[in-house]
């Protein structure tokens, strides 16, 4: 019977369910023991409808286009692509079951057209479409073009031509996602040397490597390498594994029953790396991820089992991680809401005195606003030939600073003049801070270059040498010490998309490392008392301090995505925080328990902040769509009270 339930009717199902025991359970039972109860009896249900239910209503169909290029044609052949293009036809088809597989091996430029109006054909709404490339590539200008067998040679400076004969991973993108795909998985093993590079001429393209892409939502792509790095074909003219060193370790953490797309790719990155390490070679795969929730691609033994839920019965009962208010219950209420940018809102920052907020925007432009009103002050900053995403404003509120995807940082006067450019960041600026004691002058800076950079931004130049440790790219800055006035004095500390955040010498450029989250930190705060918070994608919050290196208690748990944002209340009593998921939760920040918490942004919490009369404003993305990403961008005002 329940076999023949549709997918609503199940879930509806299971919710009466879980209502009806959690109430027979409430009725004769402790609090903890039903919540405990309840998680288990709740796993069993699920456990069984993902038994019961036909294949097709708990996966949607997967399809896939699989191209591999030795034999090209006038610029240097490869040996192992067609060989990683069999290889990975084979594990979706044999291994994961792919609905359709469609390959192409050496195609030339109308075959490879043709191949891809046939995986097109194949694609329905809500299918996952996986799209593998193993062959050529190359960047120009930020886009990321893939080269088909009879590419011609060009001249030197012949960009176009180069252009218009390949094929941009940004448009097959989009081609996918016009068909209604659910999730876009790219795999892209063209992160060579630069096919047309020569000495002593105006070369075609980067050097080395592909460009970090623009991922929208819904898309998760696995490069072979990291920014500037290359991908190796082989490890040596004799090595007799028939696949790139890429394509030979996805190939089992891709087959690997219960793995997720972000657990995939975190195995092949350490594995490429310790491969490439042998033979001198820095090659780190990256990976871009747009996708809310986890994707499983061949299904396994996971922890919300039937075995693991009976085995959990009989073991004792913990204490739930998210524990019931002690105070008397708060509400979050919203007073306003207003439309932000054009597109996604990135990052927010509000001045100390709370009398301004700036936003950075994926239209190339800051914008400033009245916290209290939230209404615009002046024109659009514009100047940036890229997304903007990062913004900070100065300690007393008279400069604003913006990192972008153009490299360059920007410092800007509150009536919205440019007053200078700093260059240096090789590549997107991701984060900023001011920095200094009773100055302007000093700001941290980090980046897809893998670097920490520290300015003296009034001189227009960098103070120190750029600091390195990252592996990948850094993701977020901030600055350590006690708050006085909006500014601080302690260490530049970092995080990066290796999972580690770093307390940095301005002396000699060392650091120390805080060892705990599993993935890419995404946000850091320092509270007025010297205390660090950060939160990432592992969707933890954790509490650190600065001068131990030690995280203090247990890690805050209630976010049920990537946690994108985590900021201390004005006077460090509480923790803000807002992620993936839409909701913005407010922690007490001693005790390490959520106070409350609400959707705010359906699709997403970008900033959140507390003004000095302790109103809280967030920014975030209320409307998406796979092909376009954010489609509305506001900033809402919102009170705190029983």
């Amino acid at each position: 019977m329940i076999a023949d339930l549709s997918e609503k009717c199940r879930e509806r199902f299971r919710d009466v369910a879980m209502l009806g025991i959690y109430k027979f359970l409430k009725a004769g039972a402790s609090v903890r023991w039903s919540y405990h109860r309840l998680l288990v009896i709740g796993a069993l249900i699920s456990a069984m409808f993902a038994t019961h239910s036909p294949a097709h209503a708990q996966s949607p169909r997967r399809v896939a286009l699989v191209v591999g290029i030795d034999a090209y044609q006038h610029i240097a052949p490869l040996k192992k692509a067609v060989g990683d293009g069999r290889a990975i036809a084979a594990a979706l088809t044999t291994d994961l079951r792919f609905d359709a597989v469609i390959t192409a091996e050496n195609p030339t430029r109308r075959q490879l057209n043709a191949k891809l109006g046939e995986f097109e054909a194949a694609i329905r709404p809500g299918d996952l479409a996986m799209f593998f490339f193993s062959g050529h590539g190359v960047a120009l200008g930020g886009e990321n073009i893939l080269l088909p067998a009879d590419l011609p040679k060009p001249g030197a400076g012949q960009d176009e031509v180069v252009r218009d004969e390949g094929f941009s991973v940004d448009n097959i993108v989009r081609r996918i996602q016009r068909k209604g795909a659910r999730v876009t998985l790219m795999v892209i093993d063209a992160c060579r040397d630069n096919p047309f590079e020569q000495s002593g001429i105006k070369n075609i393209g980067t050097s080395r490597g592909l460009a970090r892409p623009d991922t929208p939502q819904g898309v998760f792509m696995l490069f072979a390498a990291g920014v500037g790095q290359t991908a190796r074909d082989r490890l040596s003219d004799a090595d007799p594994v028939p696949t790139s060193v890429f394509t030979r370790h996805l190939l089992p953490a891709l087959t690997t029953p219960g793995l997720t797309l972000v657990q995939i790719a975190k195995r092949v990155q350490q594995e490429v790396d310790a491969t490439a390490r042998t033979v001198a070679h820095a090659q780190q795969p990256a990976y871009y991820d747009q996708i809310v929730g986890d994707v499983v691609m061949r299904e396994g033994a996971t922890p919300t089992s039937a075995a693991l839920a009976l085995e959990q019965i009989s073991r004792p009962i913990p204490t739930p991680v998210v524990q019931a208010p002690s105070r008397p219950a708060l509400t979050l209420r919203m007073l306003r809401s207003v439309e932000a940018h054009a597109a996604q809102t990135n990052q927010m920052d509000v001045s100390a005195d709370g009398t301004l907020a700036a936003t950075a925007g994926k239209n190339d432009e800051v914008r400033l606003w009245n916290p209290q009103t939230l209404q615009p002050i002046g024109a659009p900053l514009k100047g940036h030939t890229y997304s903007v995403y990062a913004v900070a404003i100065s300690g007393d509120g008279r400069l604003i600073a913006s990192g972008s995807g153009d490299n360059s940082i920007r410092i800007w006067s509150r009536d919205g003049k440019l007053l200078r450019t700093l260059t240096g960041h090789t590549d997107t600026v991701t984060s900023l801070q001011f920095y200094g004691v009773s100055n302007d002058s000093l700001l941290v800076s980090t980046g897809h270059d893998q670097t920490v950079r520290l300015w003296d931004q009034k001189l227009g130049r960098e103070s120190r040498r750029a600091m390195n440790g990252h592996v990948g790219w850094g993701t977020v800055a901030a600055v350590s010490g006690r708050m006085q006035q909006g500014e601080r004095a302690g260490p530049p500390i970092s995080a990066g998309r290796d999972g580690t955040i770093r307390v940095w010498s301005r002396a000699d450029g060392s650091s120390s490392l805080l060892l705990g989250h599993e993935y890419i930190v995404w946000s850091l705060d320092v509270s007025p008392s010297g205390e660090l918070v950060s939160a990432g994608a592992d969707k933890t919050i954790r509490r650190w301090s600065v001068i131990t290196r030690e995280q203090r208690g247990p890690s805050l748990l209630f976010h049920t995505d990537e946690v994108w944002t985590a900021r201390y209340s004005r006077d460090g009593s509480k923790i803000l925080s807002g992620g993936a998921d839409g909701l913005l939760v407010l922690w007490d920040a001693a005790k390490g328990e959520r106070i409350t918490s609400i959707i705010a942004h359906p699709n997403g919490v970008s900033g959140a902040h507390e003004l000095p009369d302790g109103t809280i404003i967030t920014s975030g993305c209320d409307a998406s769509t796979p092909a376009t990403g954010c489609t509305r961008s506001t900033l809402k005002l919102w009170s705190l009270a029983p």
